[in-house]
């Protein structure tokens, strides 16, 4: 027996028009997608414990009946709901969107339930993975003894009342006929045999229903590698595209004038800078286009090693340009080269959308002219009437907060443009194998000398009044301070404290004597200016804000960030706004103040309170939040990762990277048969399982 691949999910038994409905809104409207919609992960439930044998700190299964539920309110509102097996009672909590978990879980339903043994005043499992039962019957009925997968849910499946039950019901007929055995494998034999992977269908039979995890691993790791393999092969030709073909412009020899600036600087440079600037310009001196990301830690100096790339640009008679994703970092960026570059005689010009038309008719002119040989910019640079005489290096900033065609609308400003783009997220290397995996890499591990470590500190909410106590003697002692909140304006969704009230609050109330003010996204770009020049002549003792301070910073006698509602954050957004006070050589703290005293929310404000070290914030970061929050990866136009796991397939990512460099050497336009589908994979940007 057979069922076509393409047909559609409303004729398999137990779905009809109504659930064929949902699944389409969901991205699923056919039997391929359907086999293909693979689980998160499993409930194991040949392993069930009962209440009274749980250990804290052990993750378990457990399966009983739900007693008591309901809604607390509070300053935080919850959902709980009590367990009964017969042998005791156990107590599940669950914060985000209680009241999805209120209408699934009443009294009466059986559930088994899989997560971490906590206690707060009683054993707890706080968000488990759970599962509703018809009945308890031979302890967990026809699922008992197995691995039991549970799928990926979105509102769209939760409107049609579409769970990991229905899905286990349409998926299991499915593997029983031939279907798998008939679809096309993308790997050939060899390189199967040469990386011991199941076959396609194999591993799509045990990815569903595994015997056992080592069997659901392997099948794991094959959809994996085919996803992995398929992203390599894009970027390999991405980066061939990039960079075929010599450059029209060469740029001077390194000489005087590079002496000159290295003299003028203020600081000397660190060893990883001076690498950095010989990598940088070997590349620019070369015959083929740079491709280059210069990463490192907040404080650790790139702008200093872009300012020798611009400026060996400028005086060998070309136009460099620097886009940055927000008007405060591209105003900072300009103050700073400015500085660096007076002695070169080269006086950077910034275009912005807040540039009056004057200024902004008289830049793009000055552009077209080749008058400007060196501008700094927002998303301002890459319109379509802005135009360079001779454009040949772009300056990217933030990276991660722009997109790969972004990046490719300012280079293509030019002919052949140099690219050197920069992050003061660091990047895991799996990640720059895959969101930058087009790029060579410069890393700056070293911190310039004369920077004290940043004293860092959780505290609770209820420790504000000491708090405040202490910032009022720090102001005494010449200290300014950043206090930063998650949202402008109140939230009715949010039980969130909001910059403007806290703002009103702060200045009325508690430091009435002294000088405060207020900065978010919304204020007005003179406004703006004026607080933020106000601050860093030290006229202002504390600076309210939202996350617009989050880069591009730079007030060395800021020495003190305070960070509301803490565990709101992801762990490289708090590395990002700590950075902000690691400028002068005053001693800085870092104050958290968490709402939350246990969970996964704790743990990052843990990891960040044990190192100041960006390289291990970013490692920690990727585990708990996974790539595509981590870096925006769905901007960066690369493959939307469905089983890969970026935490955990370093060694899958490395085998796949070399597969993909023997292939391109062999045959970069994947001509011959065995890569068609690898092809068409590649073309459409999609995992190479769904072109099979």
């Amino acid at each position: 027996m057979s069922i076509n691949l393409e047909s559609s999910v409303q004729y398999l038994r137990g779905v009809g028009p109504k659930r064929a409905q949902g699944l389409s809104q969901a991205g699923l409207p056919t039997v391929r997608d359907l086999l293909l919609h693979f689980p998160r992960r499993y409930l194991d439930r040949s392993s069930v414990t009962s209440i009274s044998e749980l250990t804290v700190g052990d993750e378990a299964t457990v399966v009983g009946e739900i007693r008591a539920a309901g809604m607390l309110k509070g300053r935080k509102a919850r959902f709980e709901a009590t367990l009964d097996d017969g042998t005791g009672l156990l107590h599940l909590v669950f914060f985000h969107q209680p009241r999805i978990f209120e209408r699934r879980l009443k009294k009466g339903t059986y559930i088994a339930c899989t997560g971490r043994i906590q206690v707060y005043q009683e054993l707890q499992m706080v968000h488990p993975e759970f599962e509703v039962l018809d009945s308890l019957d031979a302890e967990l009925g026809p699922d008992r003894g197995r691995l039991v997968p549970l799928y990926p849910g979105s509102a769209e499946l939760s409107t049609f009342h579409i769970d990991s039950r229905l899905f286990r019901k349409l998926i299991q007929p499915l593997l029983e006929t031939d279907l798998p055995d008939d679809l096309s494998d993308p790997l050939p034999d060899h390189v199967r045999s040469r990386f011991g992977f199941p076959t396609l269908g194999q591993a799509i039979r045990q990815i569903h229903f595994p015997d056992n995890l080592d069997s659901a691993e392997r099948a794991r790791q094959r959809l994996a590698f085919d996803e992995l393999f398929a992203l390599q092969i894009h970027l390999i030709q991405r980066r061939a595209g990039m960079t075929r073909g010599d450059k029209p412009h060469r740029y001077q020899k390194a000489g005087a004038a590079e002496r000159h600036l290295l003299d003028a600087l203020p600081f000397t440079l660190t060893g990883d800078q001076k690498g950095a600037i010989r990598e940088i310009i070997a590349d620019m001196r070369a015959s083929r286009p740079m491709q280059r990301l210069l990463q490192g830690d907040v404080g650790s100096g790139k702008t200093v090693v872009a300012a020798f790339a611009m400026q060996l640009a400028v005086r060998s008679g070309f136009q460099a340009a620097l886009m940055a994703p927000t008007e405060i970092l591209a105003e900072q960026h300009t103050a700073s080269l400015t500085r660096l570059l007076e002695p070169s005689g080269i006086t950077p010009r910034l275009l912005t959308g807040s540039c009056t038309a004057a200024v902004r008719r008289d830049i793009l002119e000055g552009l077209a002219s080749g008058g400007i040989p060196l501008v700094i910019g927002t998303h301002a640079l890459i319109q379509k009437n802005v135009l360079f005489r001779n454009l040949t290096l772009a300056v990217v900033d933030e990276q991660h907060r722009f997109g790969v065609q972004q990046r490719a609308q300012l280079s293509a400003k030019g002919h052949a443009t140099d690219v050197l783009v920069m992050t003061a997220t660091p990047i895991p290397r799996t990640l720059q194998l895959t969101l930058y995996g087009d790029l060579d890499c410069t890393s700056l591990r070293e911190l310039p000398p004369g920077r004290t470590p940043v004293v860092t500190r959780l505290i609770k909410e209820s420790d504000h009044p000491t708090l405040w106590r202490w910032l009022n003697d720090r102001f005494d002692k010449g200290d300014q301070a950043f206090l930063v909140y998650p949202l402008i304006e109140e939230s009715e969704t949010q039980d969130l404290k909001a910059a403007t009230v806290e703002f009103d609050r702060l200045r009325t109330d508690v430091f009435p004597k002294r000088r405060l003010a207020l900065v978010h996204g919304r204020t007005p770009t003179d406004q703006r200016r004026k607080v933020m020049d106000a601050f860093r002549k030290g006229e202002t003792h504390l600076l309210v804000a939202t996350t617009v301070i989050e880069v591009g910073v730079d007030i060395p006698n800021a020495n003190i960030m305070i960070i509301e509602h803490a565990d709101r954050f992801g762990l490289s957004q708090l590395h990002q706004l700590r950075g902000r006070i690691r400028r002068g050589t005053k001693q800085s703290y870092c104050i958290a103040v968490s709402t939350v005293s246990g969970g996964p929310q704790f743990e990052r404000l843990r990891i960040f309170n044990s190192t100041t070290d960006g390289f291990k914030i970013a490692e920690a970061d990727l585990d708990i939040r996974g790539p595509g929050e981590l870096l925006g990866a769905r901007q960066h136009g690369i493959l939307n990762l469905r089983v890969a796991n970026l935490a955990l397939d370093q060694d899958l990512l490395e085998k796949a990277k070399d597969l993909a460099q023997e292939v391109h050497a062999a045959d970069p336009d994947l001509n011959t048969p065995e890569w068609a589908t690898l092809k068409r994979s590649v073309a459409e940007n999609r995992p190479l399982w769904t072109a099979g």
